[in-house]
Order: C-alpha cells, then structure tokens, then sequence
C-alpha cells in the first residue's frame, strides 16, 4: 500500500483522529471560525487530516506551496486569487481584505484554509503569518496551520497567542498502527 497522505476520497482509511475531526468538523458547521495549530511529527497523519477535514467543509482552499521570492506578498495574492477567483489582486490591504471577506459564503458549512510546509523554516513560516494573520483572523473560515514541533519552537509567543486552539497530533500507538496496516491492506 502506499503511505502517501490519505485523500478525501480515502476517508474510511483515516483512524485515530476522530475527536480532531469532530471537534472541526463541529465548529464548520456551527459557524464557530477558528485559527488552528496543528502540531504534530512528521508522518503522522496531518496533511491526510486536513485533506479528509477539507471534504466535510464547505470549500477547502489548500496552501502548501510556500513562495520563496517574497512570500508574504505571494502568499496573499495566492489566497486572493483561490478564494475570491480573480487574477486582479487589490494593492490595497483593506479592499484585499474586504474581498476577501466578501467572496465567503455567509450560510451553510464554514469553508476550511488549510496551509502545511513541512520542509519550510518554522522562522520563514512565521515570519508570514506574523504580517497575514490579522487578514485571516477576519474571514469567516476555520484557519489551520499545519506545523512541526520543530518549526513551532521557533514561533513568538505572541504570535501563537493570536491562535484560538492548538491541537497536537501524537503519533499513533500500536494497536493503531496494526488498525491503519489491517485497513490499508484490506483495501488492496
């Protein structure tokens, strides 16, 4: 079997992250918007996470190609251009943002930002997410931020503090990991 991350379409493989999945899945459809930090190793499961998180949202906008040539900047105009859909990205923060904000769906489920750089300096992560977070705590979506231990080591605390929930994901204990072989390979 492979050990790619799972895909919404391979929900029934997912074990062991069920109370995450709920607790989300419960504020997208409260309309409870959060900014989240899911800290986990790598491998254990948090990219399948959130591609599995993304099918029982409204809309799922993934982020996971980190811009290396001014990132802030690029970064913002990618979440522009996949959320409000126009390749006309305001110079001005304030009307970027209002579009931003307008381009939601204001009924029905909370659509879902999801944004994992494995393989990205915790310091060039946040040096980001210190100057977007403010636009993102505005929109009316749940905000995940997908993070190692080691990159969050390197977080201020302030700018964690700017975050509603930290959710960690703990590697998976045996009888686990028995569930997830016995599953993968009965589905082959």
């Amino acid at each position: 079997f492979t050990v790619k991350p799972l895909t919404s379409n391979d929900k029934q493989l997912l074990i062991g992250r069920k109370e995450v999945i709920s607790k989300i899945v419960g504020w997208c459809k409260h309309r409870s918007a959060r900014m989240i930090l899911l800290i986990g190793n790598r491998g254990v499961g948090r990219t399948s996470l959130l591609n599995i998180l993304g099918s029982e949202a409204n809309k799922h906008f993934q982020f996971n190609i980190f811009p290396t040539q001014e990132p802030m900047k690029r970064l913002l105009e990618e979440l522009y251009i996949t959320v409000v859909s126009d390749f006309e990205v305001p110079r001005m923060a304030s009307q970027l943002q209002d579009n931003l904000v307008r381009a939601l769906p204001e009924t029905g489920r909370l659509p879902l930002l999801s944004f994992d750089y494995p393989n990205i300096s915790g310091s060039d992560i946040a040096d980001v997410f210190k100057q977007i977070s403010q636009i993102i705590r505005s929109l009316d979506a749940i905000s995940i931020i997908a993070l190692t231990p080691a990159q969050l080591a390197i977080w201020p605390q302030e700018l964690i503090d700017e975050f509603d929930e930290e959710i960690k994901i703990n590697s998976f204990n045996n009888k686990e990991i028995h569930e997830m072989i016995a599953k993968r390979v009965n589905s082959v």
